[in-house]
């Protein structure tokens, strides 16, 4: 599998990731057809001009579509959390892996990118190649405080009836999984690192995520002491 960027966001990336998830994941994913209805839909409800989408993952680091504009953003009333199982991208059946998602309640911190009216298809098109093909995700406007005043936005939100879907786990669980588990696209663990150094370069942070690294960091020193690679304390 080819590593996620704009160049090879096509239709024969998109047939490729819906097999991976028909024999990995084991569920059909979304048509062609569900997803450009999907997309559709939410685009109906603009009344014209440029639109934002709200990252708080991946989309941080890697938006893979063309902005005019991006800014440090506040959204209340849904939170960031590890609550999707992931047995391929990221994951195998052996070592499933977590994905994070937005789930109700509390408040996120991420980045919104303005997408000019004149390529929102295109674009939007292309994020819902990304996000819409398992059917994990839910498409929502929310609205998006940001220093120079509240935007709307579109952020994906965790389908909490879809197979995929966690439900509710401790953090050493969660911090268990993501420390063992990689695929097609790298590890968790990398995924992880990777949303909280782009959270510190713009002056950022999310304490339930740096909880998970401390996690992460004592699981390192527990099975590094194990393997005697770490003097006991006398």
């Amino acid at each position: 599998m080819q590593p996620l960027t704009r160049e090879n966001m096509n239709a024969a990336w998109v047939h490729r990731v819906s097999a991976g998830f028909r024999e990995h994941e084991g569920f059909e994913p979304l048509s062609d057809a569900v997803r450009a209805a999907s997309l559709q839909a939410v685009l109906t409800q603009l009344g014209g001009g440029d639109v934002w989408l709200f990252g708080y993952g991946s989309v941080m680091w890697n938006p893979i579509v063309r902005f005019e504009e991006r800014r440090q953003g506040h959204v209340h009333g849904y939170h960031r959390r590890y609550g999707l199982w992931v047995h391929w991208t990221r994951g195998s059946r052996e070592r499933p892996g977590l994905m994070l998602g937005l789930e109700p309640g509390g408040s996120c911190r991420g980045i919104v990118f303005r997408i000019p009216r004149n390529r929102v298809k295109f674009e939007f098109g292309l994020i819902w190649m990304r996000e819409m093909i398992s059917g994990a995700y839910v498409p929502k406007w929310v609205t998006v405080r940001t220093p120079m005043g509240h935007v709307r936005a579109i952020a994906f939100v965790v389908n909490s009836g879809h197979p995929l879907y966690a439900g509710k786990l401790s953090l050493q669980t969660e911090a268990s999984h993501i420390a063992r588990a990689a695929g097609e696209f790298g590890s968790c663990r990398a995924y992880l690192e990777n949303t909280i150094d782009q959270l510190n370069a713009i002056g950022l942070s999310d304490g339930y995520l740096l909880r998970l690294q401390r996690q992460l960091a004592h699981m390192d020193h527990d099975a590094q002491f194990r393997r005697g690679a770490v003097e006991a304390p006398r």
